[in-house]
């Protein structure tokens, strides 16, 4: 005589089976249910790092840089405005002013922000992050200091500073570039006038 099981543990098991076939089908790092549409606007959801960073050094990895956006504030930050275009606003430097040839930023520093200890931020610190973006040999972001005058003398150990940066007071320094920034200055001329 044959044994049958019962149709409620059968379809169970099926459903079971199912189940483990299609999670074990499922991409390690992809967005199960999600459409390729949706996934254009990352800001709505949320996404888990699935291991630990080997660094939370913005200056050093590229990887889990996200992590350190979310741990460290910049001089500046972008916003999307009501028409769509994103545009810089102020974070740690609450202003900035541009020079008539667009060249030189000289930017203050928001003041009453502090390090975790309760040393207060000050522009020898910008400095100091600056020197060891350029100089530090695992740096992986450099690129976002290079384009301030004399960073490439100071990466290539040519240069002992940073010639584009010069502390003017604690909250306030300025930072001359080796090229304009069209955006920030549309009434400049395309080119530096030749000395």
């Amino acid at each position: 005589m044959k044994h049958r099981l019962p149709a409620k543990t059968l379809l169970i098991a099926t459903l079971l089976l199912c189940a483990f076939i299609l999670t074990s089908c499922a991409q390690k790092t992809g967005n199960i249910g999600i459409s390729a549409a949706d996934e254009t606007d990352a800001a709505q959801y949320l996404r888990f790092v699935d291991d630990e960073p080997d660094t939370v050094d913005f200056q050093c990895t590229t990887l889990y840089y996200t992590v350190a956006l979310n741990v460290f504030d910049r001089l500046v930050d972008t916003e999307t405005g009501p028409d769509g275009n994103a545009r810089i606003v102020p974070a740690l430097a609450e202003n900035w002013q541009v020079s008539g040839d667009g060249l030189t930023y000289t930017f203050r520093l928001r003041r009453g922000v502090a390090f975790s200890n309760g040393d207060p931020l000050t522009a020898e610190d910008v400095r100091f992050t600056l020197v060891r973006l350029l100089t530090h040999p695992e740096s992986r972001n450099r690129e976002i200091a290079a384009s301030i005058a004399g960073a490439e003398a100071l990466t290539r150990g040519a240069a002992d500073d940073l010639e584009g940066f010069t502390v003017l007071a604690d909250d306030a320094f300025p930072s001359a570039w080796k090229h304009r920034f069209r955006r920030s200055c549309p009434r400049c001329p395309r080119r530096p006038p030749r000395s």
